[in-house]
C-alpha cells in the first residue's frame, strides 16, 4: 500500500495577495495614467481568477467520482459554487438574484471579455476639448493636434460601474475587490457556516483538508491584506480577518 505523503498546491491566497498588492501599487502611481491602468487590469484579473481557484478548490474537496469531478470542472466558476452547496448541503441553494452573486456574474462576464477580446466600435462624437468624460468614455484628437476633438463612448458595466474598456483604474480594482470578498463571505460563511480556519483550509493548505480543520489559522495578520481591512474597509472575515 502506497503511504507517501501528497503536496497540494492551492493558489488561491497567492493570487488574491497580487489582487490586493497590485490594487494598492494602481492606487499609488495615479499620475501615471498608463502604469495605473496596467495595475489595476492585472489586479481585477487576479481577483477574478481568486474566484475561479476557490471554486476548484471547493470542487477538489468533493466527495464525488473522479468522472463526476471532471464533468463539473468544465462548469463556470459560479456553476462550481452552486454544485458544492447542492452536493456539501443538501437542500441549500446560491440566491442568483442576491447582490453579490450578481456582482460575480457580472466579474464572470468581465473575465470572458478581457480573455476572448474582440473588436469594439462605436461612433465618434466631437466636443469640445476641456469638457469631462463620463466612466465608459474617451476621446482622440488628430495626431498633430489641429483637429478636433471626438469623444466615444462604451458604457459600463451594470453593478460595478467598470468602463466597458480595458482602461480600468485604482477604484475599479478597489471595487473589484470589495465584490470578490463581499461573495466569499457570502458563500464560506454566509451558507457554508464554516469557521475561517475550515476555510483557510479549503483555500490554501498544502495536506489534505478535514472539515472541520484541525489546524488554528489564528488572525490575519499579513501586512498588504492588514493594510487593506485598514485603508479599503476590506472585510475579509473568511480569511479570519
Amino acid at each position: 500500500m502506497d503511504n507517501q505523503e501528497i503536496y497540494y498546491r492551492r493558489n488561491f491566497y497567492d493570487l488574491f495577495w497580487d489582487a490586493v498588492r497590485l490594487g494598492r501599487m494602481a492606487q499609488e502611481v495615479q499620475e501615471d495614467d498608463d502604469t495605473e491602468f496596467s495595475c489595476a487590469r492585472a489586479s481585477i484579473m487576479s481577483s477574478v481568477f481568486s474566484l475561479e481557484c476557490a471554486s476548484n478548490c471547493c470542487v477538489e474537496i468533493m466527495p464525488s467520482g473522479s468522472g463526476f469531478k471532471k464533468d463539473v470542472d468544465k462548469l463556470p466558476f459560479l456553476s462550481k459554487f452552486e454544485v458544492f452547496l447542492g452536493v456539501m448541503f443538501p437542500g441549500k441553494t446560491l440566491d442568483r438574484g442576491r447582490h453579490e452573486v450578481q456582482l460575480v456574474q457580472e466579474l464572470k462576464t468581465i473575465r470572458d471579455s478581457f480573455t476572448h477580446p474582440k473588436v469594439k466600435r462605436t461612433k465618434l462624437i466631437r466636443v469640445d476639448s476641456n469638457c469631462e468624460f463620463k466612466e465608459g468614455a474617451g476621446y482622440i484628437s488628430n495626431i498633430f493636434g489641429t483637429g478636433p476633438t471626438r469623444s466615444y463612448d462604451f458604457g459600463c458595466t451594470q453593478f460595478l460601474n467598470l468602463p466597458n474598456t480595458i482602461t480600468w483604474q485604482a477604484e475599479d480594482a478597489i471595487s473589484v475587490l470589495h465584490a470578490a470578498t463581499k461573495f466569499l463571505n457570502y458563500f464560506f460563511v454566509g451558507l457554508c457556516s464554516y469557521d475561517s480556519d475550515t476555510i483557510n483550509d479549503i483555500l490554501r493548505s498544502s495536506g489534505e483538508i478535514s472539515i472541520p480543520s484541525k489546524i488554528s489559522y489564528g488572525r490575519l495578520d499579513d501586512p498588504e491584506l492588514k493594510r487593506a481591512m485598514d485603508r479599503w474597509k476590506l472585510n475579509l472575515d473568511f480569511l479570519g480577518g
